[in-house]
């Protein structure tokens, strides 16, 4: 396992091109980075047990809604508010949410790809400008299927 972990690592590090730059704690190898997060199980648990989102889970009562009360007619409605995080407070054995996680993965993409290229390195910047270039003429065109065999004139 490890010496597939660290294959893929030296392979993804050489083919994004920044080797020396950035972070220290990304510049140690991935079998260190991993052994100092699976060092605390407690955090781990804890942060695959919170609940993210505001969704009921199945098979479990739906927390009862508060009474708003009645205001009198001279009076400024007020309305109770209950906490914006509330539910990252809860945590629950029976979930498993690593939303996290994804979204982490998704940020380094996304910064991988946005900000490995220098502003001054011009065959970088063209080959960028050229991989733009083919995902958009995937991008499929609409065409009127019904337009063909002299049907219509386009």
């Amino acid at each position: 396992r490890n010496r597939t972990l660290q294959k893929w690592h030296d392979k993804t590090k050489l083919a994004s091109g920044k080797l020396g730059k950035g972070f220290g704690a990304f510049e140690r190898s991935i079998l260190t980075q991993i052994d100092h997060i699976l060092m605390d199980k407690e955090r781990l648990l804890r942060r695959t047990q919170t609940k993210r989102s505001v969704y009921r889970v199945l098979g479990k009562p739906e927390p009862a809604a508060q009474p708003v009360p009645e205001s009198l007619p001279g009076e400024p409605e007020i309305l109770p508010q209950a906490p914006a995080n509330a539910h990252l407070k809860v945590l629950d054995e029976e979930i498993f949410d690593d939303d996290d996680f994804y979204h982490q993965l998704l940020r380094e993409l996304i910064e991988r790809k946005t900000s490995s290229l220098d502003p001054n390195d011009q065959v970088a910047m063209g080959r960028q400008w050229l991989a733009i270039q083919k995902l958009r003429s995937k991008i499929h065109k609409k065409v009127d299927r019904k337009a063909s065999k002299g049907r219509k004139l386009r």
